[in-house]
């Protein structure tokens, strides 16, 4: 009798426990579809790819998602970036400039750019999150905090700009493949998908 009344008591313990766990689940699946929820205009069915940080002498800089639609063959993609740290607007289009640059972008057009991206970026502060959404034919739209900020548009623009954190010339080559991993970017990137 005293086993029975423990194990019926155990048996109650461990449905209310995958009662628990199934409640956890469901509330992780609405959120994540929440988070990206606010690109579906944009970039149909969202899905987190991957995604990694950049760090400076080992303090966090920002923290990046790779998002690509769920569709098959899409070629549409989203890089969410969420600052760590205070960064002004102009400091972030010149430095996107210069890794464009590095990239392989001339001096001059980068230049162009990076005086266009300091009229679009904003200054940031721990917690500000900035997207940039490539739709093929339409370019690159940002947002703010999830709100639309601007849009750039043409091919060359888009390539040099995701360049900074895709292309096989980055700067950040451990951030590349965190987000890449073995996938590419096609066609905006015509390169093999090695990381």
């Amino acid at each position: 009798m005293i086993a029975f009344t423990f194990l019926r008591h155990l048996m109650k313990l461990a449905l209310k426990i995958l009662f628990a766990f199934v409640m956890l689940i469901t509330a992780y699946s609405r959120c994540n579809a929440a988070e990206t929820s606010y690109m579906d205009p944009l970039l149909n069915q969202a899905k987190v790819q991957s995604s990694g940080r950049l760090t400076f002498w080992g303090l966090p800089i920002y923290d990046a998602t790779l998002y690509r639609s769920a569709l098959p063959n899409a070629s549409e993609f989203a890089l969410e970036i969420r600052y760590q740290r205070s960064i002004s607007g102009d400091a972030l289009a010149s430095r996107t400039a210069e890794e464009m640059i590095k990239t392989g972008v001339s001096e001059k057009q980068a230049d162009l750019w990076g005086k266009e991206l300091a009229k679009i970026f904003p200054n940031v502060e721990p917690g500000t999150m900035l997207t940039a959404v490539y739709v093929p034919k339409q370019g690159t739209t940002f947002l703010l905090n999830q709100k639309p900020l601007a849009q750039v548009p043409g091919e060359d623009f888009s390539k040099a700009f995701f360049g900074v954190w895709f292309s096989d010339k980055t700067s950040s080559p451990k951030l590349r493949k965190a987000l890449l991993g073995q996938n590419c970017l096609t066609p905006l990137f015509n390169e093999p998908c090695t990381p």
